[in-house]
């Protein structure tokens, strides 16, 4: 079983939301792991 990680930036904007919708739309996802980090500085 091949595992692939795949992460979007909270502040992605459009493209990266697409790049998601993609991802989602061509692979059967088994788990999805809800996780927000705290950059540096920003909150």
């Amino acid at each position: 079983m091949q595992i692939q990680v795949f992460a979007i930036p909270f502040e992605g904007g459009p493209d990266a939301s697409e790049e998601l919708n993609r991802f989602l739309r061509t692979h059967r996802v088994l788990a999805i792991e809800r996780v927000a980090v705290v950059a540096e500085g920003r909150m």
